[in-house]
């Protein structure tokens, strides 16, 4: 996890981002600490990753990476405002013992951000953020199970974040932790 410590809105990459909505740098950092409080009461073990001055979206720790056991499929971000964050998660990622794996220039990927597993199958989703390709060569790199009913266009969703947080809930009945908060 890492701390809302620069968490703004300083730039516009996608719908849901407005510079004239911004958090409230104050509730997002009692909602942290509420939450770390929350999963350490259940037993979790939290990993800081530091926040850095420029990279106000570094608190989506999630979208670092797609990671299975101890490998881990960096993100190549689409938009340049982000892609100051792919080598500190790949320095932390390896400082924690993951092996992890780069895709192809071009290539754009943005972690469990959009896709996720359940078990051994993976749920994607791809076309504004992440491409096709780069799913595709996930899947090859993990040998996953690809149940192509979930893999979702984002362009065909609304708003793909809810989707994908609502995913292991209605798909996935081993997401025990999703489904107690």
């Amino acid at each position: 996890m890492c701390p809302p410590d620069f968490y703004g809105i300083e730039y516009e990459i996608n719908p849901w981002m407005s510079r004239g909505r911004q958090a409230d740098g104050e509730l997002a950092a009692k909602q942290w600490d509420a939450l770390v409080d929350i999963l350490e009461g259940l037993g979790a073990k939290i990993s800081i990753l530091e926040p850095r001055p420029g990279l106000p979206d570094l608190v989506f720790t999630a979208n670092a990476a797609l990671i299975y056991k101890q490998r881990a499929i960096l993100s190549h971000f689409r938009h340049e405002q982000r892609q100051g964050e792919e080598p500190l998660c790949a320095a932390w990622l390896e400082e924690n013992g993951y092996q992890v794996e780069r895709l192809p220039e071009g290539r754009f990927f943005e972690g469990a951000g959009d896709a996720l597993y359940c078990g051994d199958t993976l749920i994607a989703g791809y076309r504004i953020r992440s491409d096709i390709h780069a799913q595709q060569l996930g899947f090859r790199k993990h040998h996953a199970r690809v149940n192509h009913d979930h893999v979702v266009s984002e362009a065909e969703r609304e708003h793909v974040h809810s989707e994908f947080a609502e995913s292991p809930q209605r798909h996935c009945p081993q997401s025990l932790l999703l489904q107690l908060l």
